[in-house]
């Protein structure tokens, strides 16, 4: 039963790793480089695709977190500490973290545009 069960782990400072055998083999993904992911998140339309929150960026993998490439910038004081997708709007992420929460639109396609700013909402936002 473990054989089928993919387990991901954000990491300080070795990236995001994934293991396809439920923790008995593990694969560092690409793309990641030595970044600090602290946030995961699966969307719920497509389990091959997740977002994952890092220092400076919120990044994207399309397949199954074998690759990660970035999808929206921001400065290196500004951690995502959560993530969640709207679930009636997949194509809308909610990050939080330093200073707050942020909107990025578009599914964590780049070409949806930036991440916005919520106003109203303080430090440390936890979604």
């Amino acid at each position: 039963m473990s054989d089928q069960i993919m387990i991901h782990v954000g990491t300080i400072g070795q990236g995001v790793w994934r293991s396809p055998d439920g923790g008995g083999v593990w694969q560092k993904g690409r793309g990641v480089g030595e970044q600090s992911v602290r946030s995961l998140v699966v969307f719920p339309d497509d389990h091959n695709r997740l977002m994952a929150g890092a220092d400076d960026a919120l990044l994207l993998s399309e397949d199954n977190g074998s690759s990660w490439s970035v999808v929206d910038s921001y400065e290196p004081d500004r951690q995502t500490w959560s993530l969640a997708v709207d679930p009636s709007d997949t194509g809308t992420i909610f990050a939080g973290g330093r200073p707050g929460v942020r909107r990025a639109r578009g599914g964590g396609h780049a070409r949806g545009g930036r991440a916005g700013e919520i106003g109203g909402v303080g430090g440390g936002g936890v979604i």
